[in-house]
């Protein structure tokens, strides 16, 4: 058991931990963590991409908030003298966007709660 352990199991024991010793604790495990795993393959990257790009299905997805787009639109200032047709074009070029990163960030997050699993990662 090395002193960290042994320290962060005393602290435990007798006392809550300070804030700055729980950081401690935690940036121990976090060492720990890195130092056990590998860096990713080719290979493995090939399939991370493949598994959010085609192993979350679109319906699997929880919709975007119903004002995500009237928050986004709020937000853009439109340059005077700019026609109707071009700011509607841009409107929708910034929704199509908009909803991609959120399908695509969605995904990655449920794949990288499975990968959290080492089962799910073939170790």
């Amino acid at each position: 058991m090395d002193s960290n352990n042994r320290d962060w199991q005393a602290c435990s024991a007798s006392r809550p931990a300070s804030p700055l010793e729980q950081i401690e604790i935690m940036e121990h495990h976090e060492l720990q963590e890195s130092r056990s795993e590998q860096e990713p393959s080719s290979s493995d990257l090939e399939k991370y991409k493949f598994y959010i790009e085609n192993g979350i299905k679109g319906a699997m997805l929880a919709v975007p908030p119903s004002d995500q787009m009237k928050n986004v639109e709020r937000r853009i200032c439109v340059a005077r003298g700019m026609g109707a047709k071009h700011k509607k074009k841009l409107l929708e070029e910034l929704n199509t966007e908009v909803e991609n990163n959120y399908r695509f960030s969605l995904q990655q997050a449920i794949v990288d709660y499975i990968l959290k699993d080492p089962h799910e990662r073939g170790l």
